[in-house]
């Protein structure tokens, strides 16, 4: 490093820069300028020593302050340098923790691959996590990794895609296993509920008529009730969790599938893979049907569901709004009462089986409070439906009709006519429902448990709704971009895996972040090149610190070396140690 004083060719004027000397990549010897001091005459006006003192400085400087100086010289010069991401170091341990690589290898052996399967379940997990995408989008961003090499074809990936299916089942006991020996998963008590996702199609999968000629294989792709009540084709996915939030298992069924018939399957399924023990599933009401309660019931297994009370016979609902019973807080918001009830379920044979339950119902202000607001000013409604059929007719407002009947009647005669359409407003459902405002009901078949237990166990419900949100929206689970069965079923485990290692760092967080600030925070977690294998950090937030500080490590630093970032990578903690 030394000073160079240049004068210009258009004038007598001096120019004060600050020289570095180095080799090219051929060794041949050259200079650059690291930066510019300015005019010599204007220096010296305010000190008449300072080209000494430059010189003098030039020979100390030490290399983070050399860095610094290059950064204004050779930033503009490397703009079209990419960051890259070093935040998956963290996916990457725990994802390394769960011995996923070894899995792929053993599995993948048979297939006689001319890639390596674990590299591109890689990329397609920790882009699903870092920068959701397309699959053509994923591949194309593969470089965008520090120090990862993703040696293979878009051919390749694709192919892949083909076969990942085919080890899903065994791919999900192993985790299992993992997780299991690492944190020691709780499944006495697990939760269960149904999504399903849209495509951006219009006609329904044919279904395929198997080898037998009789037998017929579904679709996967139909059209159903759909959760954001779109009229494309769905899938549904029905999704076990731990009480940790951490899933479990999951299981894919054709979009026209009733939600309370993919309880079982799964269950049956997952019990006989994991040799779990009793446990005691939580599910919505959605699930709640007899025949899953006493299947449930006669594996020994308990539940907690929720109770649907609307659409029970009179004698449960004046039950319900019976007073007598009921235990209030002392702030006179809240009030619960239980009794066991036996109830009579037929079986798919018709035999007629007896499950004796107990029933907790609970009123909440606050939850009165909220389906007022959500029910909205439904009289008002109603009378402007009543003076104005056709709007009826074309509203979507589903609150609001199942309180009215459409009637075509002669107004002067009574007699029923094709014409003239008037609403029939049934008031009695009406007041009933307004009465039944903020009253929730759960069965349980554990008898023995305390009714403020039983509340708390079915609120934990929130984590499985939690993670199909994660999945939808920060996961990117939909829309889907791939089309064919295998790459469909092939997507879907990508981003349950993404979804476990995303739960785990939250679990190890102790829940304080988000899934969202999770992945804001390892996606912006970059470094940008500037010269000779020295790095630009990326400034990071509050969740990235403290993601660094469960596994050990900070990387407080403005500039790095490639050799450091290996280092720093190095001595990531395993955080299933701690």
């Amino acid at each position: 490093m030394y000073i160079r004083v240049t004068k210009s060719n258009t004038s007598s004027k001096e120019t004060v820069y600050l020289v570095e000397g180095y080799r090219d990549q051929n060794g041949k010897v050259k200079q650059r300028i690291i930066k510019r001091y300015g005019c010599l005459e204007e220096l010296k006006k305010d000190d008449p020593h300072v080209l000494d003192k430059l010189r003098m400085e030039a020979k100390g400087i030490d290399s983070d302050t050399m860095v610094t100086l290059r950064l204004n010289t050779l930033t503009s010069n490397n703009n079209s340098s990419r960051p890259l991401n070093y935040g998956y170091f963290f996916i990457d341990s725990i994802y390394e923790s769960l011995k996923l690589p070894m899995f792929l290898a053993n599995h993948s052996r048979k297939y006689k691959f001319d890639y390596d399967a674990n590299k591109i379940f890689k990329l397609l997990v920790y882009s699903r996590i870092l920068k959701p995408d397309s699959k053509k989008a994923t591949f194309e961003g593969k470089d965008g990794f520090l120090n990862l090499d993703f040696d293979f074809s878009m051919d390749d990936l694709y192919r892949s895609l083909s076969v990942m299916n085919a080890f899903k089942e065994d791919l999900e006991v192993w985790i299992h296993k993992q997780i299991n020996e690492l944190i020691g998963r709780d499944a006495t008590l697990v939760f269960y509920d149904v999504t399903n996702y849209y495509f951006e199609i219009e006609y329904d999968d044919e279904d395929e008529v198997l080898e037998d000629g009789e037998s017929i294989k579904s679709g996967l792709r139909k059209k159903g009730v759909s959760k954001e009540h779109r009229p494309n084709p769905i899938i549904q996915m029905g999704m076990f969790i731990d009480r940790n939030g951490i899933p479990i298992a999951y299981k894919l069924f054709p979009g026209n599938t009733n939600d309370k018939v993919t309880l079982l399957p799964i269950l049956e399924a997952m019990k006989d893979k994991y040799h779990l023990g009793r446990v005691i599933i939580v599910a919505d009401k959605g699930l709640n049907s007899g025949n899953n309660l006493l299947h449930i019931k006669n594996r020994h297994d308990g539940y907690i569901v929720a109770q649907q009370i609307r659409k029970r016979k009179q004698e449960l609902i004046e039950k319900v709004l019976d007073e007598e019973g009921y235990v209030y807080n002392s702030r006179q918001d809240f009030k619960i009462k239980s009794w066991l009830e036996v109830k009579d379920v037929k079986d798919k044979d018709g035999q007629i089986h007896q499950l004796k339950e107990k029933a907790v119902c609970f009123w909440s202000k606050d939850f009165e409070e909220r389906e007022k607001h959500k029910r909205g000013d439904i009289e008002q409604l109603i009378k402007k439906f009543k003076d104005s059929p056709a709007l009826y007719t074309a509203s979507n407002s589903w609150g609001v009709k199942k309180y009215l009947k459409e009637q075509i009647i002669d107004k002067k005669t009574g007699e029923i006519k094709k014409k003239n359409p008037i609403l029939i407003f049934d008031e009695e459902k009406y007041q009933r429902d307004c009465q039944l405002d903020g009253y929730y009901m759960l069965v349980t078949s554990e008898l023995e448990l305390a009714n403020e237990e039983i509340i708390e166990q079915y609120r934990n419900l929130w984590r499985i709704e939690a993670s199909f949100r994660i999945l939808k929206d920060d996961l990117e689970g939909r829309p889907v971009y791939v089309w064919t069965k295998d790459h469909i079923e092939a997507h879907f485990l990508i981003c349950f895996v993404a979804l476990i290692l995303m739960r785990i760092l939250q679990y190890k967080l102790n829940g304080k972040y988000s899934s969202e600030a999770i992945q804001k925070a390892l996606g912006e977690a970059n470094v940008q090149f500037i010269d000779k294998e020295i790095y630009l950090v990326s400034k990071q937030a509050e969740a990235f610190r403290q993601i660094e500080s469960i596994f050990g490590v900070c990387l407080d630093k403005a500039y790095v070396k490639n050799s450091t970032m290996k280092e720093y990578r190095k001595s990531l903690h395993n955080i299933f140690n701690q």
